[in-house]
């Protein structure tokens, strides 16, 4: 164990509300300008024309999927499985990202028009009203869960540096996001997350730098977690973890990407050529954020941190108080704090973005099509402003931050297998989508809970897959591609 004396970081709660203002200030800004110039219409609202180019496209890719899981959970995989946690964790983030790839360049080929993948649900399967309302709640509950995961990084991130009151920060992160997003729509969140993505990449590196230089360098730390921790520690694969948490999550995250609304809608907003770049070079860029941020996991290890008694029970919160604990500069600490306080805050907008255009989209515009845009864009900001309390109200109960990654993971795997099929399969029959996500839930659920997060996840994988294929095989549907591209624009 590495003999480090922990120092309290002297960061006050004033300094989090200082913070606080600065990020608020710039994005609501920023959204004002935005609007001014950009945002004329729902249609601009929701995908920023289709004129999102490919800086903004790649940034805003990374700064959407840089969330709280990613700058929280690298450091606490990597502190509790070592190397391996590191790697289980880091390698699928970024090829989950890349994965999007052929969905993207399909939808934006056959469906040039679309908003959200609920949409296409219910033009690939008409008349299946079942299914496209599970899709319609399954694109919902994603964009609020992560909302949640985001708003409960940080909380855990601002109270662990500036001892601030914890229910405060996700109220006060939570206003700041809805009041810019409701501004600005996607237009801002793709200027914002260029903002947020140098506000991420840069700190992490200087700051993990700083770590280092105050434990002596990388080779202390080895040595440290040489003599205190098992071999398999320092190994970067370890079949153990691949079935604690590893093949759970790498499935999980690829049902993220694939199957959730606030990557679709990202396929819609940008020019169709760049398409395939911006996930290309969003995903392989991605992989230095957890990376760097995992570090902090080793040399909390490495300098003996007690998860209960020094991280509260929460391995999430390893990275900020190996940061504010080993007596930093003042300043490297609040730099630390707006890297994560980036990451949370531009995944949680796009949220919330994703919930506007499953409302306004999928519910207001399908039950009244004649709603003028001017209403249908008040209910587009109305929807942002429900998700956004509803996921402040649910964080203040205190639920726990890695159950809700690991959980709504395993949920979400439940409609990769059946979207796959649905895209890339003409004969994918739309009742045996619907029973493959239904039995995938009904009977992988409780295995989940009760065998483990290994055995349940793949038992809803095998359903997911083994009950579409039978019933399609069985009953097969015929599907013309070119029904795709009788969806309109909004403004039409």
């Amino acid at each position: 164990m590495l003999d480090v004396r922990l120092v309290q970081s002297g960061m006050q709660p004033q300094h989090a509300y200082l913070v606080f203002l600065g990020i608020a200030v710039l994005f609501i800004g920023i959204a004002l300008v935005i609007r001014a110039i950009f945002v004329r219409s729902t249609h601009d609202f929701l995908v920023a024309g289709r004129r999102i180019g490919l800086g903004l496209g790649v940034s805003s890719v990374i700064a959407s999927w840089t969330w709280a899981m990613a700058v929280m959970m690298s450091s606490a995989q990597t502190y509790t499985f070592g190397v391996s946690g590191l790697w289980w964790f880091t390698i699928p983030n970024g090829l989950a990202v890349i994965a999007v790839i052929p969905f993207g360049i399909y939808l934006r080929k056959h469906m040039p028009h679309g908003y959200t993948l609920s949409q296409f649900i219910s033009v690939r399967f008409p008349g299946h009203k079942a299914l496209y309302n599970v899709f319609i709640a399954s694109m919902l509950f994603g964009c609020f869960i992560m909302a949640l995961i985001n708003l409960k990084g940080t909380s855990v991130v601002m109270s662990t540096i500036y001892g601030i009151d914890w229910r405060v920060v996700p109220v006060i992160a939570g206003i700041v996001v809805i009041v810019y997003v409701s501004i600005g729509g996607m237009w801002n969140s793709a200027v914002t997350a260029a903002i947020q993505t140098f506000l991420i990449t840069v700190p992490a590196a200087v700051v993990v730098v700083a770590v280092f230089e105050k434990v002596g360098g990388p080779v202390p730390v080895l040595d440290a977690l040489t003599r205190s921790k098992a071999p398999e520690f320092l190994q970067w694969s370890d079949p153990a973890t691949a079935v604690a948490f590893g093949v759970t999550l790498a499935l999980g995250l690829l049902s993220n990407t694939v199957s959730d609304q606030t990557f679709w809608e990202r396929i819609w907003a940008v020019k169709s050529k760049y398409v395939g770049k911006i996930f290309l070079w969003g995903g392989t860029w991605f992989y230095g954020i957890p990376i760097c941020f995992g570090l902090l996991g080793l040399v909390g290890a490495a300098i003996g941190l007690d998860l209960k008694n020094d991280l509260g029970g929460d391995a999430a919160a390893v990275g900020p108080f190996v940061v504010s604990h080993l007596g930093l500069p003042g300043w490297l600490i609040i730099l630390y704090s707006i890297a994560i306080m980036s990451a949370c805050l531009s995944t949680l907008d796009a949220a919330f973005i994703g919930t506007s255009s499953v409302v306004s989209v999928d519910i207001v515009k399908r039950s009244n099509p004649n709603v003028s845009d001017k209403r249908l864009l008040s209910y587009t900001r109305l929807a942002v402003g429900i998700v956004g309390l509803l996921s402040i109200l649910v964080i203040l109960t205190g639920v726990d931050f890695v159950t809700i990654v690991l959980v709504t993971y395993a949920l979400k795997t439940s409609v990769l297998i059946p979207l796959m099929l649905a895209v890339f399969w003409k004969k994918t029959n739309g009742q045996g989508t619907l029973w493959g996500i239904i039995l995938a839930i009904v009977i992988g659920m409780p295995l989940y809970f009760a065998k483990g997060e290994f055995f349940g996840t793949m038992t809803i994988l095998l359903v997911s897959l083994i009950v579409p294929l039978v019933w399609s095989m069985a009953k097969p549907d015929e599907f013309h591609e070119s029904y795709l591209r009788n969806v309109q624009d909004l403004r039409h």
